[in-house]
């Protein structure tokens, strides 16, 4: 009897591990808190921007490595409070026009055929938003959004871009929308 409870318990538990699903940022669930992420971050050789994340907003740490084999500036987005991890961002800096529109267009095929299951919303031609599903039950994890940004500081010419590629965990971002309403 003992055993047949446990085993229940166990088929339980395992039905409910899809519900827990996280998005995914280079490989790590958007979850945790900032200080858990930073851990995993470097372990993948990324490290710790000191100097721009004190120049930064609480609630955003920054970073610099490598995303997708190229260098890239991060962002890692936290509650505050919490410091619960629930978005993260890379960006590649110091493009021309044309390699940041081809950078673009690589990001966007590679994600649509990574999440072929996904729902996309790609009307702006320098915008594009992926809806990750989770695959137990219908409805996301969270979204993925891809854009390009341009530079037009006076003292940028010929201006440069950026592509920003930011992931949003659907679950830990609903937690930080509710620990800031808290404040209201």
């Amino acid at each position: 009897m003992k055993r047949l409870l446990f085993l229940t318990c166990i088929f339980a538990y395992c039905a409910l591990l899809p519900a827990q699903e996280h998005l995914m940022f280079m490989g790590i669930p958007l979850t945790g808190t900032i200080n858990q992420f930073q851990t995993k971050l470097q372990a993948k050789g990324v490290r710790h921007d000191r100097q721009l994340s004190n120049e930064l907003p609480r609630g955003t740490r920054a970073f610099k490595g490598t995303f997708s084999n190229r260098k890239a500036n991060i962002s890692v987005y936290y509650n505050s409070k919490t410091l619960l991890v629930y978005a993260a961002k890379a960006y590649i800096p110091d493009l021309t026009e044309e390699n940041a529109n081809e950078l673009f267009e690589l990001f966007k095929h590679n994600l649509l055929t990574k999440y072929a299951d996904g729902i996309a919303n790609d009307e702006d031609e320098d915008s594009f938003i992926i809806y990750v599903p989770n695959k137990a039950y219908d409805r996301a994890i969270g979204y993925i959004s891809l854009y390009i940004w341009k530079d037009e500081s006076y003292y940028n010419y010929p201006y440069l871009y950026s592509v920003h590629i930011q992931y949003n965990d659907w679950i830990n971002s609903e937690k930080n929308d509710n620990v800031t309403l808290e404040d209201y």
